[in-house]
């Protein structure tokens, strides 16, 4: 009913002539009302409602009302918790958040680079005051602060959030305590920054900081080009999101302005602090794109992709931020909504050192070693053939699931929630194709993460000294040009099929062949994306977890596959044993095809606040991993899995 009702809040339709900024804060006070009135009733709202409202409001900009309703619940949450230290920040009661983020640094589950970014604002807007207080030295001993805080959470986690404000700060205490040194400093942080961003997705991402951030970082490095300002521009949803790119910007290159006739810096420099004033600022620059780009009401710009780069529009990888891929329940179907958050990242980590998955250098290594840990945890081979009965008995564990959960029968399906963490099924050891593979892609992102900033701390190192320096970028470029993606995809082959799912089999069970490609099945599986040096699609390789059997996708050396076939009308990639219509035992070609959702799926949809907590089937478990593990183990998740299926006592 709650969700229902905040649904039709937000679907009042706008006025005629109403600005996007006018409609913003018409929902926000109708969401405020809403919330009012529960509160008002006795209404106790949960967690994740709760949650909802304060992210709407968020999303509108309305950090005063964030503030009110995150005051008048009870919230546990260290996401939500940071959004509330975040919203004092905006409201100018600066001791206040510093309170908050400083009892969130101990809090399990809170980021730690987030909390570092947000505290380097506050520092900064605390320097701010005392400048309009003229107070010098305050000013520049909390934007020193600032800086150490940001370089606490940035050298911690290369975490590209407190990275630019590391950039942008250290610039600001180069003009405050007059040490134009500082700036070259700031333009090596620029470096790291930009292949952090890169790191969490940046050049795909549909999330708007991230995108911003490898623009921003770009126009220090001297690397902006036309597919950052467009990338940019196409992920923004709320004006004052883009307002924030242009304001840092416009601030820094002020700023900047003011050291290039310092005598203490050299030509070189001089230079370049030059031609990232330029780049701001020139008739064509980034700012007169993005001012553009808001007065235009969010015109797309994208540019559409050439041949084989089109595979990546097919594909789907996880990065660093939460995302939820949605199911079909809400469609009569039994496939559950999936989510990865922080919860999800955290029992990656733990896989990753338990299995000395941290220790791998290559991804040979890394499909070895994760695929026999996902098969074993899921007893993939009792699975791989859709007929067996094994396979048979999976599909009624399922269905039986969702009944003893409640999201089937006479409800509201679209209301339904039936949200799972990826990590959790894997706790829960059953999962088709669609779990292996979303399971691999976060846990490859998390091992690709981990080198990465193994890889960065080496290569701050070396900004000083020079040394190896040009070996380690060619490292970081080579680990960041491999992208492991989950495809959806139609299998096809010259197998006769009575329908999906379904093929004709002779007396002996022998699959009889066709003359044509017939659909077989959909599947969901992983592939490793290399890029060229220009980020287009070099080569793809099969890395499948759950078909190294019955079509061999995976687990035998990687079948490497032609891009531009898949990108095209499909990929020829293996064959499988079948029987012509004489008798005899040949082998047919197997073509994989994107599915008519490949893609849509696999966008970035999270609608609704995240908490953190693991779900299953839409119960919020919590966010802490040891006790969401007990409580799987207490339920002896063998005897769990027989126990559903046995026939329901009248």
């Amino acid at each position: 009913m709650f969700y229902a009702e905040l649904y039709d809040t937000l679907s009042i339709s706008a006025t005629l002539n109403e600005s996007k900024t006018e409609r913003q804060q018409r929902e926000s006070a109708a969401i405020k009302e809403l919330f009012d009135r529960k509160h008002q009733a006795g209404e106790t709202l949960s967690l994740q409602q709760t949650a909802n409202i304060i992210y709407e409001l968020k999303c509108r900009g309305d950090f005063a009302g964030l503030v009110d309703v995150f005051e008048a619940s009870n919230v546990d949450s260290p996401v939500i918790k940071e959004f509330y230290a975040v919203a004092l920040n905006k409201i100018g009661r600066l001791d206040e958040s510093n309170a908050e983020l400083e009892k969130l640094r101990d809090e399990e589950g809170a980021k730690v680079g987030e909390i570092a970014g947000i505290l380097g604002k506050v520092y900064k807007l605390k320097s701010e005051k005392c400048t309009g207080d003229n107070d010098a030295t305050g000013a520049i001993e909390n934007m020193a602060t600032s800086v150490r805080e940001l370089e606490r959470g940035f050298y911690d986690t290369y975490e590209f959030y407190p990275g630019i404000n590391l950039v942008y700060n250290r610039i600001k205490l180069a003009e405050l305590s007059d040490s134009p040194e500082l700036i070259n400093a700031a333009f090596n942080d620029a470096e790291l920054v930009m292949l952090a961003a890169r790191k969490a997705g940046a050049e795909k991402t549909s999330d708007y900081w991230t995108a911003a951030t490898l623009l921003e970082s770009s126009v220090f490095t001297g690397e902006i080009n036309d597919d950052y300002i467009n990338h940019c521009i196409e992920t923004y949803e709320n004006d004052w999101e883009l307002d924030s790119t242009i304001s840092n910007l416009e601030s820094i290159a002020e700023t900047i302005r003011g050291f290039q006739s310092k005598p203490e810096l050299d030509d070189a420099m001089r230079d370049r602090l030059s031609h990232t004033v330029d780049a701001i600022t020139k008739d064509d620059g980034v700012l007169s794109r993005l001012k553009t780009a808001l007065e235009s009401a969010h015109i797309k710009t994208g540019v559409d992709a050439r041949g084989a780069d089109t595979i990546l529009d097919f594909g789907f990888m996880y990065g660093e931020t939460t995302t939820l891929i949605g199911g079909n329940i809400q469609f009569g179907g039994q496939l559950q909504s999936h989510i990865v958050n922080r919860f999800d990242t955290g029992v990656a980590k733990i896989l990753i050192d338990d299995f000395g998955i941290d220790k791998v250098e290559s991804t040979t290594d890394f499909n070895a070693i994760v695929d026999r840990m996902l098969r074993q945890q899921f007893r993939t081979d009792e699975l791989e053939d859709l007929h067996a009965p094994t396979h048979e008995i999976y599909d009624d564990q399922i269905k039986k699931l969702l009944d003893v959960v409640g999201v089937t029968g006479d409800i509201d399906k679209k209301m339904v929630d039936s949200r799972t963490n990826i990590m959790v099924d894997l706790m829960l050891g059953r999962g088709d194709c669609r779990q292996h593979a979303h399971a691999k892609q976060l846990i490859f992102d998390t091992w690709k993460t981990n080198r990465l900033n193994q890889l960065l701390g080496t290569l701050r190192r070396q900004q000083m000294s020079g040394d190896g320096i040009d070996e380690t970028r060619f490292k970081i470029d080579e680990l960041l040009s491999t992208q492991m993606m989950v495809f959806d995809s139609t299998i096809e082959s010259t197998v006769k099929m009575n329908s999906l799912y379904d093929p004709v089999k002779n007396e002996n069970g022998q699959y009889v062949i066709s003359k044509d490609f017939e659909p077989i099945e959909e599947h969901t599986w992983t592939g490793l994306v290399r890029l060229d040096k220009n980020g287009g699609v070099e080569s793809l390789e099969m890395a499948d977890a759950f078909y190294q059997h019955e079509y061999g996708l995976g687990g035998k050396g990687q079948i490497a596959a032609n891009p531009e076939d898949y990108a095209g009308d499909g990929m020829f990639v293996t064959e499988i044993d079948a029987v012509d219509d004489d008798g005899n035992h040949v082998k047919v070609p197997v073509r994989l095809k994107p599915t008519i959702y490949a893609g849509d799926r696999g966008k970035r949809a999270l609608t609704h606040c995240d908490t953190g907590s693991a779900h299953l089937r839409g119960i919020d478990l919590g966010g802490d991993i040891p006790n969401v593990a007990r409580v799987i183990d207490s339920a002896k998740i063998r005897d769990f899995w027989e126990e559903i299926i046995r026939p329901q006592v009248a």
